[in-house]
């Protein structure tokens, strides 16, 4: 399964439904709610849309600065501290494509069978 972010206009974003999940997460950690509603929201208004980029900005800025771990160090971590090295390395321009969307305005959110 894989997550559809999809503007009014038609533009699309994509990521795997784990992605999501990680990465509502990780807004939540720096500060972002989901407007009191829970976070299998189906839409995201433009302020919300704001909100959220701000959030998973703030957590792509650790993420860019922490060291390297070595294999031991990854498998000891509790999956909270291993939550900003998914947003790290390669990985990183995703993301950064992810906040650029949403500072585009609201979006639906939508379930796909399509690969993240």
């Amino acid at each position: 399964m894989s997550i559809e972010l999809v503007h009014p206009n038609g533009e699309e974003f994509h990521l795997s439904d784990v992605g999501w999940r990680a990465v509502l997460r990780l807004a939540r950690r720096y500060g972002w709610e989901p407007a009191g509603r829970t976070e299998e929201m189906g839409s995201f208004s433009r302020e919300e849309a704001e909100g959220f980029a701000e959030a998973v900005e703030r957590g792509l800025a650790e993420a860019s600065v922490l060291p390297k771990p070595t294999r031991r160090e990854v498998e000891e971590m509790s999956e909270e501290e291993a939550l900003p090295y998914v947003f790290s390395g390669r990985s990183e321009g995703h993301w950064r494509g992810l906040t650029a969307f949403c500072r585009r305005g609201g979006f639906a959110v939508r379930s796909s069978r399509r690969g993240g």
